[in-house]
């Protein structure tokens, strides 16, 4: 899973791994020894797993956020406008609607 660092406007910088096989997506931040974070290109994303809420930010082509908030575990979410779906733990503040991030890929 490739690093990426997320930031802008007030949020961030925040390491998270760019989810990009199957695997990846479905087990999300449930993982053992994930990063933080976790950026996956979808519009809907799932909690099933999780014991904990997570926040979850949906981002558009343009890296602009759509739609910031948090959702409690076993639920399934679609993030209407979104191309992206940022993962982020519960303690991390989330980014206000009509933010622009940045990525910068560590690789």
């Amino acid at each position: 899973m490739r690093t990426v660092q997320v930031s802008g406007a007030g949020f961030g910088p925040v390491a998270a791994g760019r989810a990009s096989t199957f695997n990846e997506r479905l087990r999300g931040l449930a993982a053992k020894g994930a990063l933080p974070a976790l950026l996956i290109e979808t519009s809907s994303i799932h909690t099933f797993g999780l014991s904990g809420a997570i926040g979850v930010v949906g981002l558009d082509e343009d890296m602009n956020v759509v739609a910031a908030r948090m959702v409690a575990p076993n639920r399934a979410v679609w993030l209407r406008g979104s191309r992206w779906i940022l993962e982020v733990p519960e303690e991390i503040p989330l980014p206000d609607v009509g933010d622009e991030l940045g990525l910068v890929d560590d690789g």
